[in-house]
């Protein structure tokens, strides 16, 4: 391959990573069980607690790793 196209300039991976982004289990906890609660609350989460939110509304998780995406390109 990089005998066709040459050196690589610019090479980068991505991970979701959703169970680290507290921001999105805040808001995965309100969608899915109705209630509101703090980052520290969401920091607190237990494992099992996290994955079943995310497992909950993927379509939310994806949204939310579009716009992390789209910002992360804007910089």
């Amino acid at each position: 391959m990089i005998l066709q196209f040459g050196l690589p300039t610019f090479f980068i991976t991505l991970s979701a990573a959703e169970s680290q982004w507290v921001e999105l289990l805040v808001v995965l906890f309100k969608t899915v069980d109705s209630k509101d609660i703090s980052e520290d609350e969401a920091n607190s989460l237990t494992t099992q607690d996290r994955y079943r939110l995310i497992r909950s509304d993927a379509v939310t998780c994806a949204r939310h790793f579009n716009y992390r995406y789209r910002q992360f390109l804007v910089f």
